[in-house]
């Protein structure tokens, strides 16, 4: 056989083994519009209904938009089966446009919101197109959220908390203050500090590079907090932009650039229409602005930990068969985003309670043994 004749088999057989991993989710919801596919029925199911609900108010919402009918499938990693195979590991979901297909991660905390985002990839019109860089993924959170509101407030925490690392950390004021009836030492107790959260993985962003980064693109290589830092950076700048101009006036600024000419919106214009500068300080304290006690409270949930620790640290050494719950309830450990701002009481959180009464538990165990 020749070489080329050889080649060619070889090609028909790896068509072949493609081809049968091209299999859709076997469970299967058909509108008139959309395409659902999932592992299980009921899931299929539930995102056709989320479908349908929100592509009407999602058009009314946003100039310019209309859908197109769409596939959806969910599946246990979002990959787009094609050669070359095409996954995003990170990613909860994803738009694939030559397919007209949205991929959902089955197991994305919020699955609903996360569609509504991708729909609005799929909904923007041509006059979107001038938006630069990772932007486009800004608006498609802020309208994700403004249809799924109860997600607005966990979403922002992630976004502005991974924008805030990629400039250097969250900068809180916090306040514990222990009563001398539960206090170790039997002293009333009080410390009032500015603490910097930081990421796992200490890396400067510069806000201006989401003007330019292809955030939400999967052949955009960069590294997981940074991606995550634009993906903030964009959110701020559209969040600003959209409290004061609204969807209409963000829209006027796509529409101008195009009529003159222009592939993308200056970033100026951007910056003007958000109330920014290229000062990343401004930047630092616009996010503090948008982090109110919903947000924190959202942020404490997802790591209760965060600063959890440093509670645990003010509160040793523990008194030998201390009442951790008398001594919990006798604390206060408020933290706010600025000296001025509400505060938010981190012991009334659930997660975060729990959290450090189970890690008192077990230093007490530890000394006791």
């Amino acid at each position: 056989m020749s070489p080329i004749r050889l080649r060619a088999c070889l090609l028909l057989v790896c068509l072949a083994v493609l081809s049968a991993c091209q299999s859709a989710p076997r469970a299967r919801v058909q509108s008139a519009r959309f395409d659902v596919r999932a592992g299980e029925r009921a899931v299929a199911e539930k995102i056709s209904r989320a479908c349908e609900e929100l592509a009407p108010r999602l058009v009314e919402l946003v100039p310019d938009t209309e859908l197109p009918e769409l596939s959806v499938w969910i599946q246990e990693l979002p990959t787009l089966y094609e050669f070359p195979l095409t996954t995003l590991p990170e990613a909860d979901g994803f738009y694939a446009p030559d397919h007209r297909r949205i991929h959902l991660r089955q197991s994305a905390p919020d699955l609903e919101r996360t569609l509504a985002h991708e729909m609005v990839h799929a909904a923007l019109g041509p006059s979107w197109s001038s938006l630069p860089g990772t932007i486009e993924e800004g608006l498609c959170d802020a309208v994700s959220v403004e249809l799924l509101p109860q997600s607005r407030a966990r979403v922002r925490a992630g976004r502005y908390c991974a924008a805030a690392f990629g400039l250097g950390g969250l900068r809180l004021s916090l306040h514990i203050r222990t009563d001398a009836l539960v206090s170790p030492d039997g002293l009333t107790r009080e410390l009032e500090a500015r603490v910097r959260l930081e990421g796992e993985r200490r890396e400067s962003v510069d806000p201006m590079s989401v003007f330019e980064a292809q955030a939400g693109s999967a052949s955009t290589k960069l590294s997981v907090s940074r991606k995550k830092a634009l993906y903030g950076y964009a959110d701020l700048i559209v969040d600003r932009i959209l409290e004061r101009r609204g969807y209409a006036g963000l829209h006027r600024i796509a529409t101008t650039a195009r009529q003159q000419g222009r592939t993308q919106i200056p970033r100026q214009w951007l910056l003007d229409a958000a109330e920014l500068t290229r000062d990343p300080e401004s930047w630092q304290q616009a996010l503090l602005e948008g982090l109110g006690p919903q947000e924190l409270e959202e942020l404490v949930r997802m790591q209760p930990m965060l600063l959890g620790d440093m509670l645990v640290e003010f509160l040793l050494p523990l008194p030998q068969g201390a009442d951790l719950d008398a001594l919990l309830a006798g604390t206060s450990m408020t933290i706010c985003a600025q000296p001025e701002a509400a505060s938010i009481n981190l012991l009334a959180i659930p997660e975060f309670r729990h959290s450090v009464r189970a890690r008192l538990a077990r230093l007490q165990d530890k000394a006791d043994s």
